[in-house]
């Protein structure tokens, strides 16, 4: 059996909730009700590009520290350092995936989803919301990109430590069926 700790899925509501802040916060960037009715993206970033590219700065960022410098006293022990030390870059690795899988998953529950859900709640013209939809449905402004980040996810994760394959085939299998 998996220990949740070790899987991360302690963390995945957390990371669903945050994943479709950032995606509602990417609509709002790419359209506007000005930029609809032009017939044109108020941003030209596409709004895949933007959700995976906000998980990826973070993660740039992270995996150049160390686990003493993000998590100062949590961590104690000559033993544990070295095994943080030696794993460092497979953690951050691993942690991205789940990030990116988790977002990607939530992008077209959180703006295309049922009307009594979580788009039911949002301020957002309906226009915007169509324009969305068919960016999600494009294959160079939205499949496609989502296919090119689960293949950036699935090489990271044959590159780094392979013990935990299963679990990142698990949240690639997650967030494709979505």
């Amino acid at each position: 059996a998996i220990n949740k700790q070790e899987d991360g899925s302690h963390i995945t509501p957390l990371l669903n909730t945050l994943s479709s802040a950032m995606a509602v916060v990417a609509l709002r960037l790419r359209y506007t009700s000005a930029s609809v009715a032009s017939n044109c993206a108020a941003s030209e970033t596409p709004i895949v590009t933007m959700v995976a590219s906000a998980f990826q700065s973070v993660a740039e960022v992270a995996s150049s520290q160390m686990h003493k410098e993000l998590l100062p006293g949590v961590f104690s022990g000559e033993r544990i350092d070295q095994i943080l030390q030696a794993q460092n870059q497979n953690l951050h690795q691993r942690a991205l995936g789940q990030c990116l899988c988790v977002a990607l998953a939530s992008i077209p529950d959180s703006l295309l989803g049922s009307p009594g859900g979580a788009r039911g709640r949002l301020s957002v013209d309906p226009k915007c919301i169509m324009a969305a939809n068919s960016e999600l449905r494009s294959e160079g402004t939205g499949i496609g990109l989502l296919k090119e980040a689960i293949a950036y996810v699935i090489e990271t994760s044959r590159s780094s430590d392979n013990s935990h394959d299963t679990d990142m085939q698990r949240q690639i299998l997650i967030s494709s069926e979505k």
